[in-house]
């Protein structure tokens, strides 16, 4: 593939599918498998990835009910941690950065 400037877009497509005349995108409003002549094909699971990755950009970084039901509970003095738990994640988190 070839990227051209910014644009992705503007994409050329290399592959052997491209050299046989077979870049074509499903037209809109059709089903996959229905192409049309000036694009390149987009299969489902590029499709599910950029649905997911538009769902997840649409979730707020912060649950604000939690961090309400949290803010609650230190001020009502009812917070208390589970330090058995807390080690238990740190010690996960540690050993996997120590892996990756």
């Amino acid at each position: 593939m070839k990227v051209q400037g910014n644009d992705p877009a503007k994409v050329t497509d290399l592959s052997v599918n491209h050299a046989k005349g077979r870049d074509q995108v499903p037209a809109k409003g059709t089903a996959i498998g229905q192409y049309r002549e000036d694009g390149v094909l987009v299969n489902r699971q590029s499709l599910t990835i950029h649905k997911v990755r538009e769902a997840i950009k649409a979730e707020p970084e912060v649950r604000a009910d939690k961090v309400a039901q949290l803010k609650d509970q230190v001020r009502k003095g009812n917070y208390q941690v589970d330090s058995a738990k807390l080690a238990e994640r740190m010690l996960t988190a540690s050993l996997r950065e120590d892996i990756e």
